[in-house]
């Protein structure tokens, strides 16, 4: 088994985030590992693993944008079982927001939620460079079965 994981520790403001290809109740030193990211996300942790367990993305959360459960990451596109967590800010998300709202039902008021609709249109790196934002974020994409990071 090939391990992959990612973990973001960069600044004291910020909410920390772990990604692992795989289920991380399998991995010995999750549970260390992830508690090593506590002090980035005071808040709320959270911890999705995928439909087939073939990626798992855990998140301290630091709520700044939409302190309610409804801004709880990571998101879930219910649609496409794609799963996204981000850290940081996205400037204009009220302006993407509107242009996506047509064909999204937004569930927050998250910044970070218009990347759900986002990666429905867009390559990664599109997606990216459409954001007015300061991030680091990870996708796992269940349909190419991809782990994917971008900051």
């Amino acid at each position: 088994m090939t391990c992959k994981a990612l973990m973001h520790d960069r600044g004291e403001n910020m909410c920390g985030l772990f990604a692992y290809e795989g289920d991380v109740n399998e991995l010995d030193e999750f549970e260390l590992t992830f508690q090593h990211l506590t002090h980035r996300g005071p808040d709320d942790h959270e911890i999705l693993i995928s439909q087939n367990k073939n990626a798992s993305l855990c998140f301290h959360r630091l709520a700044i944008m939409d302190p309610t459960i409804k801004g709880h990451q990571p998101f879930l596109d219910s649609q496409t079982q794609t799963i996204i967590v981000c850290n940081g800010e996205i400037y204009n998300h009220q302006k993407l927001r509107q242009k996506l709202e047509k064909n999204y039902h937004f569930k927050s008021q998250s910044d970070c939620e218009v990347l759900i609709p986002m990666y429905r249109d867009l390559l990664l790196r599109d997606l990216c460079v459409e954001l007015d934002a300061e991030f680091s974020l990870v996708i796992w994409d269940e349909e190419k079965k991809k782990l994917l990071a971008a900051r």
